[in-house]
């Protein structure tokens, strides 16, 4: 009978001490996520900020309704002449 009783206060202590880690982790982890969710809202107004500071990103100014597909003109930038076959040959070599 003794023993019996030994091992109800063992599985109770175990009990008490894993329902304590649990609280600890359960406080822990909404803490955690709150000081996330912090810092995500401080990185959004930092991110808005700098974005308005640069401007647009030369992504923004791409001219994408071009049709490269169909026109070899439309590959070059803009401002510069085709390349001829020569040039673009040299390029596609580099190891001469």
């Amino acid at each position: 009978m003794r023993w019996v009783l030994l091992w109800i206060v063992l599985v109770l202590a175990a009990g008490v001490v894993l329902g304590l880690l649990g609280r600890s982790l359960w406080r822990k982890t909404k803490t955690l996520t709150a000081e996330l969710s912090a810092a995500s809202d401080r990185l959004a107004a930092v991110s808005a900020t700098l974005a308005e500071l640069a401007g647009p990103s030369p992504a923004d100014r791409l001219d994408l309704t071009r049709d490269v597909t169909r026109d070899p003109a439309a590959n070059e930038h803009p401002g510069t002449a085709p390349a001829t076959r020569r040039q673009r040959t040299v390029h596609a070599s580099p190891g001469r």
